[in-house]
This record gives C-alpha cells, structure tokens and sequence, in this order.
C-alpha cells in the first residue's frame, strides 16, 4: 500500500478539468415491521444518550448512527437514513475538515440510499460533489483512490439504466470517463499487472459496448453521444461513432491479452479466454466475420492449455450470451457463469435454456445472464418472464432491427417463436423484438460453428414503478450490508 504520486493527481485533475458535459428481497420471506420498529427505537434511543453524554458532534456517534442508517434501510425508512447519512457527513467534517477522506466511505453511503429512494436528481447532486471532492486534492492511497474511481463508473453506469431519458446520455459518458481515468492511473501508479487491472480493461471495453448500442437504437441519447461538441448541433455519423468505439475496445482487449501474456501469473488457459472476448468482438461488430477463422486462434490456444477434453467441449457446445457480462479467465470460471441448463420440450428433445434479464430496455442489444446478476435490494414481482425459442445460425447472415439503424449479424438470434409470456399483448411484443437483438457465441463442434436452437427466458421490467434493476455486480463495487427489502418504494411509502 502506498500514497500516490503528485503526477497522478494532477493526471486526474485535468482529466477531471476536461469532462465539460454539465454537471431484493424475494427470496427470504418478508419482514417483521414489528421487530424493525423495537429496533429502531433502541438504536434511536442508544445515540440519543451517547449525543447526550459526548455532544451533537462528537464521533463517538458514527458506529451507532452508520449502524442505525443501515438498519433504516432494510425499514425501507429511506427518507430518514438518507438525513442521518448527512448529519454523519456533518459530524466527520465538524472535527477533521471539509475535505476529510474520512467521510470518503459516507458519501457512497449517501449516494447507495438515493439508488434505494430512486431520486436522481439527489444522486447526480451528491456525485458531482463527491467527484470533486475525490479529484480535486485527492487524499489516501493508490489502491483506495482507484477503488472509488471505479465505484464511481459503476453508480454513473447505472444512471445510464434507471435515471431518466433526457440524462442517459449524460451518465454514460461520465461512466466511460472514470473508467479510462482509473486505467490511466492504474498505469501510472504501476497497479497495471493485476487480476483488477485485467477487469478494468475489459469493463472498459464493456463500456464501449454499451455506448454503440444506445447509439444504435437512436433517439436524443444517440444523438448526444454522438455530439462532437457539447452545445452544438454538430454530430458524428452513426456508423463512425460505433466503429471509432469498437476500435476502441479492441484495443483494451488487446491490452488485455499482452497483460496475460507478459505476466507470469496467467496461464495458457487465461490467455485462451481472452483470445475468446476479443473473438466476440470482432464478431459483434463485424457482420462479414469469418467466424471459424475469427475463433479458430482461441480454440487452438485452448486445446494447447492443460485441460480436459471433456471440459473443453462442455465449454464448445454451448451458445452463450455475449458480450460476458464479467471478465473470465478460466474454463471453469466460464462454465460456472453460463449456469449451462436443458429444458425438455414438448416433443421430447432437448434445448440448450438461457435465463436473460433486460436491464435497459431504452438500449437494444444489451442483456445479461440472469443467473449471474444481483437481486440485493431489487424485486423479481417487478419483472415479467417471456419465454421464447431462438434460433443462433452462424452460417445466415440476419438483419437486426435496432431502434435507430438496420445492421446484418451472424450472431444474432432469429426465427423468434414465442412459447409463453406472463407480459401483457404489447410489452410482449417490444420484448421479442429486442430479443431479435441480442448477440451470441455460437456452439462449435470440431472447431467449426454450428446452428443452434436454444430456449430463452427473458425477464423484462413489467411495470412503471421506481425501483432499482437488477445487474451484475462489478468486481470493485463497494460492498456494504445492504438492505434486504420486501416492499416496493411505493409500498413502503416513498
């Protein structure tokens, strides 16, 4: 552990300078309201006597009052804990300053209980000014302060998902942002050579992704991402802009592979999977891929690692979701994320099953493996599950109706046939259509790709009501207890 250079301060404040845009309960039963409320009321009365005894601003107060906020939280009490995060915030600046890194860890806290409350305006409030508390002058050590720069990608990340139209745009381009700037001082500080830098890179490239698929679908979060200029109405060709962002991505997954392939930590096998995600994009962006030559070098890379033939073919036959939501560096770690399920049919043969979930449904094309994402805090009664079976032929080239712009794909599911749907006539509808749009690693059978049918459940946001979307979870994100909740924020009356 050690205190960052002077040189990556300043990298990061005129980087910082530059950025001129403007400024789950479901599974564990519900909740004894009764018990909360007793519980409340004594962590209530214990920091009224400890205020008593040390004074309003004592820090003797912190422990309880941050294990009363966290309390209110799974209480669903978001107004109060969202004051009593301020009045912590207040107390760490009334006895160490302004600028404290000590209330570093608060001002995540503050802006974790506005995603709960789901008050944006709040958020975007609270992240510009915790930005420029973290780059401004920037106290701590390297690995801490590259921890919350990444933090701060993942929280504006999903402020591209769940804030409203007019500010997607807007979140996505300050998430990129903190991503390259956390690469860039990852580099600088010579943090480059690990399994976190490795993740970084390729979320990065993940960020990428997600920037050509909303300018694919089209409309005002299309167009401001494609602004060459905030302010003027001067904007870059669509089919450039996404292919300036899929160079861009390779190049981060290119990086990706030199770190695996200079470092004696990563094996052969680790190398493999990485030939794998920089094969997937070259075939999400390049519709005239020869797909048995584009994944042919991460094929032959993986017979050469020390693996079991058996692995590799459970690892091959399977079509897969793609882009990975999570870097995988083993075939094991690989085999565990895909979660590899069959569902008998009706006739009696066997489909390969995919469980998606459509975080955004305003961004065709990105989905991500049910299995894999995070309910903490989220509500399966919020989503609606549309099953249907797809067809991923790597051999017929198919035309995707994205919102905005007509691409052709190899890759993309076709002959969608609905099999039921617990959705109303039209959400159904929109949701077969945007399933028309996802992307996916064909099966292969002696190195050569092949046609797949698969069954898929697809679970999209079945109502209006302000909640929080389930998604992976970044390797970095901060980890905290966070509230289990059983109601909804209109049920619990916020």
């Amino acid at each position: 552990m050690k205190i960052f250079s002077a040189t990556a301060c300043s990298v990061i404040a005129s980087l910082f300078s530059l950025l001129v845009w403007p400024s789950a309960l479901a599974k564990t039963g519900e909740m004894d309201y009764a018990a909360a409320e007793s519980d409340l009321f004594q962590q209530q009365e214990r920091l009224y006597q400890l205020a008593e005894r040390h004074g309003r601003y004592d820090m003797a107060l912190l422990d309880a009052l941050q294990r009363l906020i966290h309390s209110q939280m799974e209480a669903s009490r978001f107004e109060v804990a969202a004051e009593n995060v301020d009045y912590a915030i207040q107390i760490v600046r009334f006895n160490e300053g302004l600028d404290t890194p000590s209330q570093y860890d608060l001002q995540q806290l503050a802006v974790q209980v506005d995603l709960y409350r789901q008050d944006w305006p709040a958020i975007q409030e609270r992240l510009e000014h915790y930005s420029q508390l973290l780059t401004a002058s920037p106290e701590g050590n390297s690995e801490d302060l590259l921890q919350r720069l990444l933090w701060l990608s993942a929280i504006y990340k999903r402020g591209s998902i769940e804030d409203a139209e007019e500010n997607h745009a807007y979140h996505l381009i300050r998430s990129t942002w903190y991503a390259e700037t956390a690469v860039i001082f990852a580099q600088i500080e010579n943090l480059d050579e690990s399994r976190l830098y490795a993740d970084m890179l390729y979320s990065l490239a993940d960020n990428y992704f997600l920037e050509a698929r909303a300018i694919l679908t089209g409309g005002n979060t299309s167009y401001r991402l494609r602004q060459l200029r905030p302010g003027l109405h001067l904007v870059e060709d669509k089919e450039e802009a996404v292919a300036r962002r899929y160079r861009a991505g390779l190049s981060q997954l290119r990086q990706l592979r030199g770190l695996l392939g200079d470092s004696k930590q990563f094996d052969r096998e680790a190398l493999a999977l990485a030939e794998f995600h920089i094969a997937d994009w070259h075939a999400l962006f390049d519709p005239d891929s020869d797909l048995d030559a584009v994944y042919g070098k991460a094929i032959a890379l993986l017979e050469q690692a020390d693996i079991s033939a058996a692995k590799r073919r459970q690892f091959l036959s399977r079509a897969v979701l793609i882009p990975r939501a999570r870097l995988t560096l083993s075939v094991q770690e690989a085999l565990a994320a895909n979660n590899f399920t069959e569902r008998r049919q009706t006739s009696d043969s066997l489909l390969q099953r995919l469980s998606l979930i459509e975080p955004a449904s305003h961004i065709s094309g990105y989905s991500q493996d049910l299995e894999q994402v995070n309910w903490r805090g989220a509500m399966e009664r919020d989503w609606a599950r549309v099953s249907a079976t797809v067809t991923v032929d790597p051999h017929r080239k198919t035309t995707v109706r994205n919102g905005g712009i007509r691409t052709r794909s190899l890759i993309t599911a076709s002959d969608i046939s609905l099999q039921e749907s617990e959705a109303g006539q039209t959400l159904t509808r929109r949701a077969l259509q945007r399933l028309g749009t996802i992307s996916f690693r064909p099966a292969f059978h002696e190195q050569r790709a092949i046609s797949s049918e698969l069954a898929v459940d697809y679970l999209v946001r079945g109502n209006s009501l302000p909640s929080l979307t389930p998604m992976v979870s970044e390797p970095w994100e901060v980890s905290f207890r966070e509230p289990a909740r059983a109601t909804s924020l209109a049920a619990a009356g916020e």
